[in-house]
């Protein structure tokens, strides 16, 4: 195909449109701060509008030209443009680029034009010529050879649910026949493993275990044998299940993760590879191991370089040659690769996303979730190439398939995370944000009327403002292609500090609330969740050369401040520094003037570090006794006396800060997961 198009004309043509470059011969959309290589189906979908344009290309075009003799509905079509403005920073109600009109189709509304090299002329009827051979040769191509990113993204399409109960069911998994599913269903009444038969979805098996938290199940169909993780308080055991014997044998220690698969079995090895925890020049890594079920022998395969960095959903290759996993911590992940053959590793993605989980399609694609382009989606990776493609599916993780690559199964997930507030004084609680997204990082206001918060209603994170006066909520900050979150406020009650986080990492952008105008701070490396005290700032470094620590900005100079591992901060009124730790339980304080570090309270669970905030001279932290219901729910400290006192039993549980109050200490915002739903979903391949 390319030499062809490179037979019409020396160079192939690109486009512009708005501020891209669009290189229709292998889809590539190029501008200032991105680069993203279009899959197949959104390429022909781009280069037919392109083609059209500016009339308007009808719905039953899309689907002759890109699906061809596949059968689809509209659905299809109607995702595929919502993917494609997603990475153009475009929307359908403020149409840019891609405009709809209602009963016929879309429009390409933007002016385009060849990108003209120098010292040549090319005239805009001879290119849009060239252009329209071109597109007509690459659908007959792709007609004739069908791609493997449109077989899986017709599958996505054609995908039907295969369990429909409230609740979350997660971390699918087919067995490698195909013939069987594996899942976790958690709800009220805690955590079940599901083996649900394909062929008859009557014929289930369910385990459960007494006081444990069930993780990663993994069916050895041949065997009749289950492998899972369980959580016993903070004890995390690798044991297997015989479904006809009913009985569990513990095989050791691992990693307990509720949300990423942790195991991985490989039939042809015979080994099962899990994730486990060592202790390492001191710090306990948590890392890949293997287990060989025939020997009983252990041995470990990769070593993150710090505790900061955590290894867990392994993967081994089809063909054997290579182990993927994931690395990163609860901000970032991204996908890793070690070879059995020469024993090293090196990162497959790069950059300032997460990734759930992930399964390899052949020997040489892994198809896996991330947030890369704002939303949760799937994408098919070149393990050579390393050049993410996009293939849809809002909200799945968890990708599956069987050993012949003939069925796939994925997760879809919904959150919905809304803001309570907690009045002290008359011991009211109600429900001030409520939408079908995740809302949260709430943010009084210095004067305690209005607060901020992110929301991910427009599928990538903005900045909205609540005002108490007028009860009513509005959008703030949003820009394309960045993740808006984590807001504060500065002391001057005008200028709001946003943590920004797209290709280039994590920044603050500086926003005045009157004037509506922005900057940028400048730290001298990634950093987020900044912070104002007396017109100093105050930021976590999060970049290579430093991570996880807190940096000062002061009269224009950048000085790393002396705690280690620090996971979240805030400043109190005297200018110390309350932090939580990511290697130990509790909340410490920081005074800067002695450059010293103390425990402030051990009450505080590493796992909490999003459900605390300290305002004035006090720390409000979640407490989840294990003594006492009673006693469970949101604690005040008083750091000068040290007297706590009981607030509410109401307690925040979301992803990301959930706990803020007001300075005259008389309310409390509080985000809440309020709803948690996911299914599992199956297609064929084949």
């Amino acid at each position: 195909m390319k030499k062809v198009a490179e037979s019409m004309q020396s160079k192939p043509i690109v486009w512009l449109i708005g501020e891209w470059r669009y290189h229709p011969d292998n889809g590539l959309l190029k501008n200032n701060n991105n680069e993203v290589r279009l899959s197949t189906q959104l390429n022909l979908v781009l280069s037919l509008l392109i083609e059209h344009a500016p009339n308007v290309v009808t719905r039953q075009q899309f689907l002759d030209h890109v699906w061809h003799d596949k059968y689809v509905n509209e659905d299809a079509l109607s995702r595929t443009i919502a993917e494609l403005r997603k990475i153009l920073g475009d929307s359908a109600s403020q149409a840019k680029y891609i405009k709809t009109i209602p009963k016929k189709g879309y429009q390409l509304t933007q002016m385009i034009e060849p990108l003209k090299a120098r010292n040549v002329r090319v005239t805009k009827s001879v290119g849009v010529l060239l252009f329209t051979v071109s597109v007509l040769l690459l659908s007959v191509y792709f007609n004739q050879q069908e791609s493997m990113e449109s077989t899986l993204q017709t599958a996505l399409a054609a995908a039907s649910r295969v369990t429909f109960q409230p609740g979350m069911e997660q971390q699918s998994e087919l067995s490698e026949d195909g013939a069987w599913l594996s899942y976790v269903r958690n709800d009220e009444q805690g955590s079940q493993i599901i083996i649900e038969s394909m062929l008859d979805a009557n014929q289930q098996q369910i385990i459960q275990l007494a006081h444990h938290s069930l993780s990663s199940p993994v069916f050895l169909s041949d065997q009749n044998l289950l492998i899972f993780t369980a959580r016993e308080q903070s004890q995390c055991h690798l044991k297997s299940y015989h479904i006809s014997k009913q009985l569990f044998v513990d095989l050791g220690t691992c990693f307990f993760n509720a949300e990423s698969r942790t195991i991985d079995w490989n039939s042809v090895t015979q080994k099962l590879y899990y994730a486990d925890q060592a202790v390492g020049d001191g710090e306990a890594l948590v890392g890949i191991s293997q287990l060989d079920l025939k020997s009983n022998e252990k041995s470990r395969l990769t070593f993150p370089a710090s505790s900061n960095q955590q290894d867990w959903s392994p993967r081994v290759s089809p063909d054997q040659k290579y182990l993927s996993f994931s690395r990163g911590n609860q901000s970032v992940r991204n996908l890793w690769i070690k070879s059995f053959i020469s024993g090293k590793e090196w990162p497959l993605t790069l950059g300032e996303h997460y990734s759930v989980s992930h399964d390899w399609y052949d020997d040489d694609h892994i198809v896996f979730d991330s947030d890369l382009s704002g939303s949760r989606q799937l994408w098919l990776l070149n393990i050579h190439e390393k050049s993410p493609v996009l293939l849809g599916a809002y909200g799945a993780q968890h990708p599956s398939f069987d050993q012949r690559r003939s069925t796939m199964t994925f997760q879809v997930v919904s959150y919905e995370a809304n803001i309570w507030m907690f009045d002290t004084k008359n011991k009211s609680y109600q429900r001030l944000i409520h939408s079908t997204k995740y809302d949260n990082y709430p943010a009084f206001s210095p004067n305690g009327t209005q607060f901020l918060f992110s929301s991910n209603r427009q599928d990538q994170s903005s900045i909205w403002i609540y005002d108490f006066k007028q009860s009513k909520e509005k959008l703030l900050v949003t820009l394309p292609n960045v993740k808006l979150t984590r807001p504060s406020w500065h002391s001057n009650g005008r200028d709001i500090l946003i943590t920004t986080n797209d290709n280039k990492g994590y920044g603050t952008l500086v926003f005045n609330s009157e004037t509506l105008q922005t900057h940028t701070l400048d730290f001298g490396q990634g950093h987020l969740a900044s912070r104002e005290y007396q017109g100093v700032f105050f930021a976590l470094a999060k970049s290579k050369e430093v991570n996880n620590k807190i940096l000062q900005l002061k009269a224009g100079k950048v000085t790393v401040l002396p705690p280690q591992s620090v996971s979240r901060f805030m400043i109190l009124s005297d200018g110390r520094l309350v932090y939580s730790s990511s290697v130990e339980a509790g909340l410490f304080i920081y005074d800067p003037l002695t450059e010293k570090s103390q425990l402030l309270t051990p009450s505080v669970r590493m796992s909490a570090m999003n459900l605390w905030t300290a305002i004035n001279q006090a720390v409000y932290f979640d407490l989840n006794s294990n003594q006492s219901a009673e006693s469970s729910g949101i604690w005040r400290l008083d750091v000068t006396t040290g007297d706590q006192t009981f607030i509410t039993s109401h307690r925040p549980y979301s992803v990301g800060t959930s706990l803020s109050v007001n300075r005259a200490e008389d309310r409390l915002l509080i985000t809440r997961t309020d709803r948690a739903e996911s299914d599992v979903l199956r297609t064929q391949l084949q």
